[in-house]
C-alpha cells in the first residue's frame, strides 16, 4: 500500500526545496542545478560557469549549509 504520510511528507520537502532554490541567485541555483539534478562533475560545472573548481564546490557546500537549514526549521527530518 501507499504511505500517504510519507508521500505528503515527501511533496512538502520538495516544494521548500523549489522554494529555496526560487531564492537564491542565479549562479547559485544553476551550480545547484547542474550538480544535483543534471549530475554534472565539479570540474564541467567549472569549466561551464568560467569559476574555478574550488569556488564551485565552496558554493555547493554554502548552498547545502542553507538548504540544510531551511528544511530543518521546516520541520523536515533529514
Amino acid at each position: 500500500g501507499t504511505d500517504l504520510a510519507a508521500d505528503y511528507e515527501n511533496s512538502r520537502a520538495i516544494k521548500i526545496v523549489n522554494g529555496f532554490l526560487d531564492t537564491l541567485p542565479k549562479l547559485e541555483r544553476s551550480v545547484f542545478v547542474m550538480r544535483y539534478c543534471l549530475g554534472d562533475s565539479i570540474g564541467a560545472i567549472a569549466q561551464r560557469t568560467g569559476s574555478t573548481e574550488g569556488r564551485i564546490k565552496m558554493m555547493l557546500l554554502r548552498t547545502r549549509k542553507k538548504l540544510k537549514e531551511k528544511l530543518i526549521k521546516e520541520g523536515i527530518a533529514l
